[in-house]
Order: structure tokens, then C-alpha cells, then sequence
């Protein structure tokens, strides 16, 4: 396996490894409902049914992509997926890249996505039972590896630096950020200590960007990130808080 079983990292409670898996977030949503605690780890070489937002297929190839899940068992789960995003970018600077966040789960290299996050939460009435971070990095996939139809939306590690690169130590540097932002998010209550860093890898921001969520669609330049992990849209109407949905550009609806 490509990853360290005994990695050192405050938090990390249990690693689970698999070689084929349907999902990680299924697997580890399971293993939620058994008990297991808070920092536990699942890991897999290949997916089969790998989920993105909106139930897109997430491709997951063995050898070639980063797919994990985390257990998590926050207070409140507003603005994580911008957590894991910001933390994602940090551990890919560390390798030399720079890093696009596109709100509120989508890490991009140039206008090409290289990751994505998929945040599931589970309640029971008005308490919140736990949440799973699904985490996907393209790492050393080659332009064959992706469909036809994904080609000029997608990207690699590989693809953007013409080198092969070793997935534990992506997902150890990732690790080693996280965890320690996660306690001081848990402690803080919301996400404004690291705004201004997720402000300036925004991909949005000062640009026109339509939101849909459902079947609602609003659109106006994105201003700005609150504290709650909000998207602050600016139009005609004032300014309009987007507290979840799917972002673009507007130009890239023509």
C-alpha cells in the first residue's frame, strides 16, 4: 500500500485500507454507525461507485488517484468543506503548486479541477450524528486516463508538473494540515480565522458567478467569504448570502 499504516498525526485514530471499495464515504459512514471514533481513517487504491456532489461519479484508479474518507464528529458542520478545501491547498503548496479554490468544494490547478470534496452529514432530529469528508486528488493520471467529456475540465499532479508523484506523502502533508486547523475550527466556532486565506485562492472572487442550488438559480459577483463558510454574491437586488450550492462562472455558461 502506498501509504505510512502508522503515520504520527494528532488526530489520525485509525486507518482502514482497502484495495477495491464501492465507496470510502459509504464504507466509512458504516463504520460511523458501529461507533468508531472521530479521526478515523479509509483509505482505497480503486472505487467503484465513488460519489461526487450531486451524485456524479467520481473516477477512482488504482495506482493513479489519492480517494479517502474521514470520520468526523463536529459540533456543527457549516463551512468544513471550505476547512478541507483550504487544507487541501496548503499541502499541494507545500509540493510547489498553486492552488485555485473554487466555492465551496472544487481545488483547482489553472481553470482545471485536480480535486473535489464531498461533505455527507448525518442528524438525528436537530443533533448532529457525525459528519464524512470524502476527499479525491487526481495525482498521476495521464490525459487517457480521464473520459473524452472530462478532458478539458480536468488535470493531475502528473498532468501539471510532468512528474510522478507518491500518494502517501500527499495524504500525510494533508493530514498534518488538517487536524490541527479542524481542533482550532472546533474551538473557534467558524471559519473566520481562515477567510482571508480562502479569499485569496478564490477562483470567484470580483467575477460573475451563478449558484444553483435545486432548482433555484441566482446570480452576481462574488465578494466575498463569511464567517459560516457563506458565499457573499453582489446584484441588483443587494448582497445575497449563498450558504450552499454549486458555483460557476458566468462566462462559462456561454
Amino acid at each position: 500500500m502506498f501509504w505510512q499504516r502508522k503515520m504520527e498525526i494528532p488526530g489520525l485514530k485509525k486507518i482502514l485500507s482497502y484495495e477495491t471499495i464501492d465507496s470510502t464515504n459509504n464504507q466509512a459512514k458504516l463504520l460511523a454507525q458501529d461507533g468508531y471514533p472521530e479521526g478515523t481513517l479509509v483509505i482505497a487504491e480503486e472505487q467503484t461507485k465513488g460519489r461526487g456532489r450531486k451524485g456524479r461519479s467520481w473516477i477512482s484508479l488504482p495506482g493513479k488517484s489519492l480517494t479517502f474518507s474521514l470520520l468526523l464528529r463536529p459540533p456543527q458542520n457549516t463551512s468544513l468543506a471550505l476547512l478541507c478545501a483550504l487544507s487541501c491547498a496548503w499541502a499541494l503548496e507545500e509540493k510547489g503548486f498553486y492552488v485555485l479554490l473554487r466555492w465551496p468544494n472544487d481545488i483547482l490547478l489553472g481553470d482545471k479541477k485536480v480535486g473535489g470534496i464531498l461533505v455527507e452529514s448525518s442528524f438525528s432530529g436537530d443533533d448532529l450524528l457525525y459528519v464524512i469528508m470524502g476527499v479525491g486528488i487526481n495525482v498521476n493520471e495521464t490525459e487517457e486516463d480521464f473520459p473524452p467529456s472530462l478532458r478539458e475540465r480536468a488535470t493531475s499532479l502528473f498532468l501539471a508538473s510532468s512528474c510522478q508523484w507518491q500518494r502517501g506523502e500527499i495524504l500525510k502533508s494533508f493530514l498534518s494540515f488538517f487536524f490541527p486547523a479542524y481542533f482550532a475550527w472546533k474551538e473557534k466556532g467558524d471559519f473566520s480565522p481562515w477567510v482571508k486565506d480562502y479569499e485569496k485562492r478564490s477562483s470567484l472572487l470580483g467575477k460573475e458567478v451563478v449558484v444553483r442550488w435545486g432548482k433555484e438559480t441566482v446570480q452576481g459577483i462574488a465578494r466575498g467569504i463569511k464567517e459560516d463558510g457563506s458565499l457573499v454574491l453582489e446584484n441588483c437586488g443587494g448582497e445575497t448570502l449563498i450558504s450552499w450550492g454549486e458555483a460557476t462562472l458566468h462566462e462559462d455558461q456561454k
